[in-house]
């Protein structure tokens, strides 16, 4: 801590100052990034520690069983493009495509090039 013997009047400020606000970040994250912390360096240090240590393992697993999922013997000719991108959109589950976007571009691209994106 860098300055452990003023925590409890820092915590007090800390409380303060979010009963005063009307909106309540909901991670370390966005609470980070939503205010100037050069007023509590050691809630900003305690912060920065917590919002760099995973919590879980879960994200490096998911990406793992992504891997073994694809690269089975049948799918071992696919292109390392393709690969990359059927891994991110299996990753990324929660990120919806815009279905008229897509095809919109595909429609652009013409018939030639949809047989590359589809081999």
């Amino acid at each position: 801590m860098p300055h452990p013997t003023s925590i409890h009047a820092e915590l007090d400020l800390w409380e303060t100052f979010w009963n005063n606000q009307s909106v309540i970040p909901s991670t370390i994250t966005e609470t980070l990034k939503s205010i100037n912390m050069r007023g509590f360096p050691n809630i900003s240090e305690r912060f920065l520690s917590m919002g760099t240590i995973p919590i879980t393992t879960c994200e490096c697993e998911r990406s793992i069983s992504v891997i073994r999922r694809l690269k089975t013997y049948m799918r071992n000719r696919m292109t390392e493009s393709r690969f990359n991108s059927l891994a991110l959109m299996s990753i990324h589950e929660e990120i919806i495509p815009d279905v008229e976007r897509v095809l919109n571009i595909f429609s652009v691209l013409g018939e030639r090039h949809l047989e590359l994106v589809f081999t």
